[in-house]
């Protein structure tokens, strides 16, 4: 069977009553190899959700039209997410982490809104570059927040924060206004 001719099957056989093509569900048992479903083409959405897997996820190269919407995930390594090409905008909310979180070298044209962070560790940011506004507030740090090499057109505004480690910032380059 080709992988055309399995497309036809699966149009034909799993089908649901509202349009979509409904293949949840499969249980691959104990097969330990990947599962490759690359290069696919279609007009409508791309449904993926309460996989459990013991391997690694990897979801690269996606050229999308629509949202991209990622939420309710519970993993026991790492999370990576990088060289994304973004048009809309990047919501990042409600995450809760054991780990660290390295944010770095990005290059925005909107606005950057931050605010209502804990953190136990420290804060590291650095290499950013911001063309509109930064936002960042009701943050709550136990470690050091170090702040490095961030270039911004817009004006900073800081307020609410609780630090109990040290605040560094150096090589900024601002061209508005840092309101605390």
């Amino acid at each position: 069977m080709t992988k055309q001719e399995l497309v036809q099957l699966l149009k034909d056989n799993f089908t649901d009553s509202n349009g979509n093509i409904d293949i949840s569900e499969l249980d691959f048992g104990s097969f330990k190899g990947s599962i490759d479903i690359c290069q696919m083409k279609l007009e409508g959405d791309i449904n993926q959700s309460l996989h459990k897997n013991k391997g690694k996820i990897y979801q690269s190269c996606h050229k999308n039209e629509g949202k991209i919407i990622q939420s309710y995930h519970e993993n026991k390594e790492d999370i990576v997410q990088s060289d994304h090409l973004n048009k809309g905008y990047i919501e990042q909310s409600d995450h809760k982490n054991k780990g660290h979180i390295f944010q770095y070298r990005h290059s925005n044209d909107g606005d950057v809104r931050q605010s209502y962070h804990s953190s136990k560790g420290n804060i590291y940011q650095g290499s950013h570059s911001n063309e509109k506004d930064v936002e960042q507030s009701e943050h709550l740090n136990k470690g050091d927040v170090h702040q490095s090499r961030q270039s911004n057109k817009g004006d900073i505004f800081q307020s609410n924060h609780k630090n109990e480690g040290n605040i560094f910032q150096f090589e900024h380059k601002n061209e508005g206004k840092i309101i605390n």
